[in-house]
């Protein structure tokens, strides 16, 4: 190299090409001699850095070397198997040339058999060709340097080799190993499968229940059978002008003999005028907690009883009896009280009735609203009073529209609450006036 070139060469700049192990004898790597290649110059910024060039030379020599004893033993495999299947095509030539001599005649059953053997060992052979393409025990021999910018990388797909190294080979197939990520998605699979089964049993629990419920509660309207609307006359308080009695709607007649032997724990019957559905035995516990999960029966169910509040006189001659029951998604028990949210629906569902022993009550629905669980709205006195009073002016201005009913202090009312969908702290309650008694209230 001349004179005026040695101060151009960047050392910092020399970088290998990568190196193929199938295209080793096209691209080899070569230094040559420090006097020949990089000049005068070179040698002695070798000797003065402490000869690292040499040191990279010989490791890239030594590279070299391996690559070249990978691709003449790959040479000699691939020879081998050229051979092997000329053998065996010569074979299948003379077979065939049998075979053509005698057109007429069906092939022996030896010669059959040969030319089956000689099939099979053709695919076993390209078979194995296909998995040997990649000799894992003489790669793994390789060391391969670490990525330097002034040796440079060599590139026989080492990639490609640890991937093939991680995987199986089944059947002249390559099969992938499992991974961690493997794990994790079988078993969060594996979980969703238990959540959804587990879901499906509870909704067929819960359809049980509510089929159960029903057909107990079906059972018991036989005790409290409709009878014929009354007439004006003789009983002119449950119709007058201003709260006239819905034309299709009939009092019912209660066995309250057949009912106490059901339950002895049953102290009215609540129905409404134009609801059909809502029209059940109520009871009264020792607690406020029993019949939220046991039928009229003592079965346990989700759907539970319609029962007055265990600090209340179950004859309603406090001046506010609470009635709970639960908000059934099939509209049954207190379910369809939520549409009492809408103006609309009250407009010709004002109305429902209790029937006890003593007598039977007509109540006026004038306030709907959701108080919070734990409120002033659970509060109820024996008699009149200004604690009352105020109470009535409070629960009339919660309501969620006017209704037009007017409230005095002397008017008892009944308040009927369940559960809503706006949380576990809240409930839906209906506050009826009483506007009738036979009993003389």
């Amino acid at each position: 190299m001349s004179k005026e070139y040695e101060d151009d060469i960047d050392i910092d700049s020399i970088v290998i090409e990568d190196i193929d192990v199938r295209d080793i004898e096209d691209r080899k790597l070569s230094f040559g001699k420090e006097e020949d290649v990089f000049g005068e110059g070179f040698g002695k910024e070798a000797e003065e850095t402490g000869g690292q060039p040499e040191e990279d030379r010989e490791q890239a020599e030594k590279v070299d070397k391996q690559l070249e004893e990978v691709n003449s033993r790959l040479e000699t495999e691939e020879e081998e198997e050229q051979d092997e299947e000329q053998e065996l095509d010569q074979q299948l030539e003379e077979i065939n040339e049998q075979l053509e001599t005698e057109e007429e005649e069906e092939p022996g059953d030896e010669l059959g058999q040969q030319l089956k053997e000689l099939s099979r060992q053709l695919e076993k052979s390209e078979k194995d060709s296909r998995q040997e393409k990649a000799p894992v025990s003489d790669l793994e021999d390789i060391k391969f340097p670490d990525s330097d910018p002034e040796l440079g990388v060599l590139s026989y797909d080492q990639e490609d080799y640890e991937e093939y190294a991680d995987n199986e080979v089944y059947e002249g197939k390559t099969r992938r190993k499992r991974s961690k990520g493997d794990v994790v998605r079988y078993c969060v699979m594996f979980v969703a499968l238990c959540v959804l089964v587990y879901s499906v049993f509870s909704l067929v629990t819960i359809f049980m229940e509510y089929k159960a419920g029903e057909k107990e509660y079906e059972d018991l309207e036989k005790y409290a059978q409709g009878t014929a609307a009354p007439d004006t006359q003789q009983a002119p308080g449950y119709i007058d002008e201003n709260d006239p009695l819905n034309p299709n709607f009939q009092i019912a007649n209660v066995d309250w003999a057949g009912l106490k032997e059901e339950n002895s724990d049953i102290c009215a019957w609540i129905q409404f005028e134009t609801l059909g559905q809502i029209n059940y035995p109520v009871v009264q516990g020792t607690d406020d907690d029993y019949y939220l999960k046991h039928t009229i029966n003592h079965t346990e169910n989700s759907a539970g009883s319609i029962f007055v509040e265990a600090q209340n006189n179950n004859a309603f001659t406090d001046m506010n009896t609470i009635i709970y029951g639960h908000n059934m998604k099939n509209g049954s028990m207190f379910g369809l009280l939520r549409y009492y949210k809408e103006a609309s629906y009250y407009a010709g569902n004002e109305y429902f009735w209790i029937y006890t022993p003593q007598g039977n009550y007509r109540y006026k629905i004038f306030s709907c609203y959701e108080p919070m669980a734990v409120s002033e709205t659970y509060s109820w006195w024996d008699g009149p009073c200004d604690e009352y009073t105020a109470y009535l002016s409070k629960i009339q201005s919660y309501s969620k529209y006017s209704t037009g009913v007017s409230v005095g202090p002397s008017d008892k009312i009944v308040t009927l609450s369940t559960c809503t969908s706006r949380g576990s702290d809240y409930r839906f309650v209906v506050h009826g006036k009483l506007v009738y008694s036979s009993a003389g209230q």
